[in-house]
């Protein structure tokens, strides 16, 4: 998969300097990826979430949480959101 929007993850990263390797290691699985629809990805990544048409990853041992549409069709991924678990507790994903 091609991944759009970077410089969340790169503004993230800034602010919490050691989730680089969770981080890191997750878009170089995302990139690996070629998924068809949503149940390829739950099937594929057991963690990961269907919210609201969004895709909510558990990165880093469930620490960060990764938001994203995927475009099946283009095989893109665009982040949305990026945040400690903490985080994305306080935030309403269906409106992201």
């Amino acid at each position: 998969m091609r991944i759009l929007s970077l410089d969340i993850i790169h503004a993230f990263i800034k602010k919490r300097p050691q989730a680089q390797k969770a981080i890191s290691h997750w878009l170089d699985l995302i990139r690996t990826k070629e998924w068809s629809n949503p149940a390829e990805v739950k099937s594929d990544i057991r963690t990961a979430d269907i919210v609201a048409g969004k895709v909510v990853f558990d990165v880093g041992g469930n620490k960060y949480r990764v938001i994203c549409r995927i475009g099946y069709n283009t095989k893109t991924v665009l982040i949305i959101y990026v945040g400690t678990h903490k985080e994305y507790d306080k935030i309403d994903v269906p409106k992201l």
